[in-house]
This record gives C-alpha cells, structure tokens and sequence, in this order.
C-alpha cells in the first residue's frame, strides 16, 4: 500500500460508517441547451428540498451543459460540492446508466402490459421514472401515495 493510501485508510479507520442511498428522478427537457437543463436540474434540486433530501453533492458528466459557467454558477450559489467523471470512460457513470436502463424497462413493461400506441412513450417514461422514484422513497421510510397504473382508463365529468 503506498503512503497516501495507508495515510488515507489511518484517517478514516474510525469514522462511522455512512449508507449511500440513490435517489433517482428524470425530467424531459426540449434540448441539452444550458438553459433548458439548468430548468430540469433546479426542478429536481426544489423537489428534493421540499421533501427534506439533504443535497450536498451533484455528480455529472463532462457534457458541455455541466461544465459551463452557468452550472458552476448555479452550483456554487447553493453550496453544492460539483464533481464530474473522467469524461473519456462512459463506465464510469455506471450508476446513472443502470437507473436509465432500470427506469426504460419499467417502461417497456408498462406499454407492453397496457397496450397502448408508441405515441405514448414519453408519458410512459415519466410514469416508470416516478414509479421508481417512489418506490426508493418508501424504502427510506418516506410515505407516498404510489403512481396510478399506467393506461389506466378514466372518466371526467364535464361541467353542465
């Protein structure tokens, strides 16, 4: 072991241990401009500070909407800690392609079970996303009604 990490490993000998837990949420944005995802970022950011998530850190990729002056801006301007993968290694975001993957398939399953055209794809993907983001905060012990089933058919009265 070299030094840096013996010393690292002597530092954190005794600190309690900490459980990680994910949190996951997507948001359709018009485009990857900088502005159109600051939108959907701060969306996310005010959800999760509404239900008490403590947000200390916001992990991205190396995309152009993430590094540029307005993210940092944004970022710095509420305390976040900003870190970013290597940019060359897709696997190293590994965490985030599984929940996409996780959150697509729900949705697949979703059209399947429903029978409903490709059309409504978008809808499933918001419905399977926050399905998942739920189903994680009852895991937490956070008590939320749960999604009604996708395709579900419904009757609205009109006004005489």
């Amino acid at each position: 072991m070299d030094k840096l990490n013996l010393e690292w490993a002597q530092l954190i000998k005794n600190r309690p241990k900490v459980e990680v837990v994910h949190l996951a949420q997507t948001i359709p944005i018009a485009s990857r401009r900088p502005r159109d995802v600051l939108e959907a970022v701060s969306l996310m950011y005010c959800r999760m500070k509404s239900l008490r998530v403590p947000i200390l850190r916001i992990h991205t990729d190396r995309a152009k909407e993430f590094i540029g002056k307005e993210f940092k801006s944004w970022c710095s301007s509420r305390d976040l800690w900003r870190t970013t993968t290597s940019g060359s290694e897709p696997q190293s975001n590994a965490r985030a392609e599984m929940e996409i993957g996780a959150v697509r398939n729900l949705a697949k399953t979703m059209m399947k079970a429903s029978g409903a055209d490709r059309c409504f794809w978008p809808l499933a993907i918001r419905c399977a996303s926050e399905t998942r983001f739920r189903q994680q905060l009852h895991e937490l012990g956070v008590g939320t009604p749960m999604v009604l089933p996708f395709g579900l058919r419904a009757l609205a009265r009109k006004k005489p």
